[in-house]
């Protein structure tokens, strides 16, 4: 029965305003008997359109209906069940109210909606009547009207007492479900942490025993180093030492080769000294014939002048080739610039073509005559360091004449290029316009 009463409750509180043909509708949304906010009320008249009220910071709502049509008043909030009270005023007339007539401020308990039970067409019904009445010339209650609606109610009611008792056994169910698995999380939590204290143990154990057997690796490897380092000292010393033996016998052996050949040369010259000798008392043709065939076989049988000539051919073999390659390598470089010249040469004949920035023109017009004068330079530079030997003052003279020579050409081509360059431009901003 208690929740019947939410259902209908209208707290009686005497207010004496009824004036300017208004019924004041006034009063509190509640919720487990406390204030709350958030509430809407929405107020459908039956002559014009629907007005909606959100209490946004507060319960209470004072909302004047007036005289001449009839309203369902409905209050709502999110979670909550939907009331609905009717107001007829259709009748109701300022001048035919009595003098002691007066309404009652409203105190609506809201029910928290329970999403197991099916209140829709419990609710969608209106749970009071306020109407006119025409016998007391004031405002009544139809008591017929909400005990209809309490009859109507009260399969809801033991629905939702039922819902509340089975919640609350639920919920009682649902904490002591928590605590039994909380309690068998708490004793296998223990197990594994004494389970891991145990390993943690062991490995602690084992690292202790890790730590002295590096610290004894340590040890060993610390004295090894050091006779390493003894070692290689030694060896240091042993190549050292071998190294200046192996110097002083190659440098032996250069002396004895140098004497070998110099005793060879001696004997090489007193040969033909001798054979001159003989040649200059030779008496007839066959004795210079013979003497002649000596000097060749003697030529012949000379291995170290052999050796000298054909280190000599090779040694003037081997720099031919590089001066070839070198020219080479040259032409190729003179040839790739000429041709980079040439490239750039027509790209400055062309810019005008494209729209540039005026610094960029005048930089594509400097660039071209600077790289080709310092070409000219690289180019001069062989003949001029051959005509001066070398002599830095006589080849700045020189390449400051050159650069003399040079200027006029350039300013001249420079400005015959500015001008075809900018007559381009004048064109083409002509045809754009």
């Amino acid at each position: 029965m208690k929740y019947i009463l939410l259902l209908t409750s209208i707290l009686l509180i005497t207010l004496p305003c009824l004036s300017q043909g208004v019924f004041p509708v006034h009063g509190k949304m509640l919720s487990d008997e406390s204030d709350f906010e958030g509430g809407i009320v929405t107020i459908n008249p039956t002559n014009d359109s629907l007005r909606t009220y959100r209490l946004e910071s507060s319960s209470e709502f004072n909302i004047p209906l007036e005289f001449g049509t009839n309203y369902v008043v409905s209050f709502s909030k999110p979670g909550y069940y939907t009331k609905k009270i009717v107001v007829e005023l259709v009748d109701a007339e300022q001048d035919s109210l009595h003098d002691k007539c007066t309404v009652s401020a409203w105190s609506i308990d809201m029910i928290h909606h329970k999403g197991s039970l099916s209140a829709d067409s419990v609710f969608s019904k209106p749970i009071g009547r306020i109407y006119y009445n025409t016998a007391t010339h004031c405002f009544s209650i139809d008591t017929e009207f909400t005990m209809r609606r309490v009859v109507e109610l009260e399969s809801f009611s033991k629905d939702y007492r039922k819902l509340t008792k089975d919640m609350q056994k639920i919920k009682r169910i649902d904490e002591d479900l928590r605590e039994t698995i909380k309690t068998q999380m708490e004793a296998e939590c223990k197990a594994k942490m004494d389970s891991l204290t145990a390993i943690l143990d062991s490995t602690q154990t084992a690292l202790t025993s890790a730590k002295e057997g590096i610290s004894l690796r340590d040890t060993l490897l610390l004295t090894t180093t050091k006779k390493m380092g003894f070692l290689n000292n030694k060896l240091k010393h042993f190549r050292d030492s071998a190294k200046t033996l192996k110097d002083s016998i190659s440098l032996k052996e250069e002396k004895a080769e140098s004497k070998a050949k110099e005793a060879t040369e001696n004997q090489f010259e007193l040969e033909l000294a001798n054979i001159e000798l003989d040649r200059f008392e030779a008496r007839t043709h066959e004795d210079s014939v013979a003497l002649d065939k000596r000097e060749a076989e003697l030529l012949k049988t000379n291995t170290t002048l052999n050796n000298l000539i054909e280190r000599e051919q090779a040694r003037k073999e081997q720099a031919r080739l590089k001066e070839e390659e070198v020219s080479r390598r040259n032409s190729l470089e003179y040839s790739g610039i000429t041709l980079g010249l040439f490239a750039l040469f027509s790209f400055t004949f062309l810019i005008g073509r494209f729209k540039l920035p005026h610094w960029m023109i005048r930089l594509s017009l400097f660039l071209p005559f600077l790289v080709f004068f310092e070409f000219l330079l690289v180019l001069t530079d062989p003949f001029i360091d051959g005509f001066t030997a070398g002599e830095p003052l006589t080849k700045l003279l020189i390449n400051t004449a050159m650069a003399a020579l040079i200027f006029p050409a350039h300013s001249f081509f420079e400005r015959l290029l500015k001008r075809r360059v900018l007559k381009d431009l004048d064109e083409e901003e002509g045809v754009l316009s």
